[in-house]
């Protein structure tokens, strides 16, 4: 299915595995094909057959599919796509883990920090999802890149009021982001 040089041809390729007796699709097999057809911005197609995932192979699609669909998004700059992948998880009666609004989020930060960080109060907070130190690195990774380093002290304060432990990256990106901008002593100090 991933050598396949076009879309049609990763459909043909699965749809022809299927005619094997005995043979049956696993989610490996779907995320394959959603990869190609993410390449090839056949979206329609992947929702077609996320619905027709679960009664085929009788599992819902995992997070792996649903992060292959966001970086699918993701590189078409499909931004209101990639947001809407949570409603998407939900469809399947599934709650969006973790990983999955990391993976939206990472999307987020590479085109606009403030959408990445409204994306983070408004959906991830309001469902539950507090975040990781894996959540924290991305967004100061965002913040790092639009030189916004006050909000980066300001999103280190929040970590370690909510209990989560900045890491070596964290730092780091604070750092580098410093040094970029000719604040040396604030970054020795830190």
């Amino acid at each position: 299915i991933l050598d396949q040089k076009s879309a049609s041809g990763a459909l043909e390729t699965f749809r022809w595995a299927s005619t094997f007796p005995g043979f049956i699709h696993s989610r490996s097999t779907y995320r394959a094909l959603f990869h190609k057809l993410c390449v090839f911005r056949r979206f329609d197609t992947v929702y077609q057959l996320l619905d027709e995932m679960p009664d085929s192979i009788g599992l819902p699609p995992d997070d792996a599919i649903f992060v292959t669909i966001i970086r699918g998004f993701g590189r078409a700059r499909l931004i209101k796509r990639v947001i809407s992948v949570v409603d998407l998880v939900s469809k399947f009666g599934i709650k969006p883990s973790l990983k999955v609004f990391n993976s939206i989020l990472d999307v987020l930060v590479k085109e606009d920090i403030d959408i990445a960080r409204e994306f983070f109060t408004r959906k991830m907070m309001a469902s539950g999802i507090h975040g990781d130190v894996y959540t924290y690195g991305i967004l100061m990774k965002g913040l790092s890149l639009t030189n916004r380093i006050g909000d980066g002290f300001k999103l280190l304060q929040i970590m370690k009021t909510s209990g989560v432990a900045p890491n070596a990256v964290v730092y780091n990106t604070l750092l580098h982001a410093l040094c970029k901008n000719g604040k040396v002593g604030r970054a020795r100090s830190l």
